[in-house]
């Protein structure tokens, strides 16, 4: 009874990366040319640039929690709305350009390329939305001054602090799950589970909430990625026939609209351990216990 229940997992596993995959591919087949315009070209005929891909240079605004738009000084009351997309090339570019000084963009600015398909829809509030594929040529200039999230009151700060990468914060799996839009955009370090079918993807996991785990994203730096990717080939490919932990440091980035949803670009991995898998592991045991 419990193999089958820990093939369960397996499945489920299985499906979900599958599917990723097979979404993944689907978005990058045949990609049209992309029409190089502006965002004020953009407002002023949009039914020209409908489900059309585009490319324009723009501003980018996060507010620390969610929402993902571009702007243009040239048309300052313009707002297009990102969707970021996990498959975006430039994707973490731009999650390290967040993960400067405090979250969000309210004491930096960030400039850059963006590129993707774009939707009109003149009825709703947010009527232009450029689904992302690619984003480049990113730059980010601190603000002299930024607002108090307390007080709202304007604070001095100096280039060198807010240019400074953030520390990141130690939490769980669990925890980053349960918040994702607070920690979107944000640097954690997170003591994990690797779970692995060595063919669709990696995710960090949690014994305390086995049912919920990050796909492993793009690697920033090789820190600890040849000995991880060692690992997982050693012996049967995946983890199916061994437990890995590691502790990893990385930017979390969320995007409800977009498959996968969520995933974590990786800065750092290390203190790697790896055994043989047995029905008397903890972690198996916990496995079986919730599914």
């Amino acid at each position: 009874m419990r193999k089958k229940k820990h093939l369960g997992f397996w499945v489920v596993l299985a499906a979900w990366t599958l599917g990723f995959s097979l979404l993944s591919s689907q978005a990058k087949a045949s990609p049209e040319v992309p029409i190089k315009t502006a965002i004020c070209e953009l407002a002023k005929h949009p039914k020209q640039f409908h489900e059309k891909v585009v490319e324009v240079f723009a501003y980018y605004e996060n507010d620390g929690v969610r929402h993902n738009e571009i702007t243009d000084p040239s048309c300052p009351n313009v707002r297009v709305v990102l969707i970021l997309n996990m498959a975006s090339d430039g994707l973490p570019s731009l999650a390290l350009a967040l993960a400067k000084g405090q979250q969000g963009t309210q004491d930096k600015s960030i400039s850059g390329t963006f590129q993707g398909w774009l939707t009109w829809k003149p009825n709703e509030k947010h009527s232009l939305v450029i689904w992302v594929t690619k984003i480049e040529g990113l730059t980010v200039v601190p603000n002299k001054a930024s607002v108090s999230a307390e007080t709202g009151e304007q604070i001095s700060t100096n280039e060198a602090s807010l240019l400074a990468d953030n520390l990141p914060e130690k939490t769980t799996v669990c925890e980053i799950m349960k918040n994702t839009e607070q920690y979107d955009g944000r640097r954690v370090l997170v003591s994990v589970f690797i779970e692995s079918d060595a063919m669709h993807g990696s995710f960090l996991v949690d014994a305390s909430c086995p049912h919920v785990g990050i796909p492993l994203g793009p690697s920033i730096s090789n820190k600890g990625m040849e000995e991880l990717h060692t690992a997982i080939w050693k012996g049967l490919p995946g983890t199916i026939d061994k437990t890995i932990t590691v502790t990893v440091k990385g930017i979390f980035m969320w995007a409800p609209d977009s498959f996968p949803t969520h995933e974590l670009i990786i800065e750092e991995i290390h203190d790697m351990k790896t055994w043989p898998k047995s029905p008397d592991d903890p972690w198996n045991q916990k496995l079986f216990e919730q599914n």
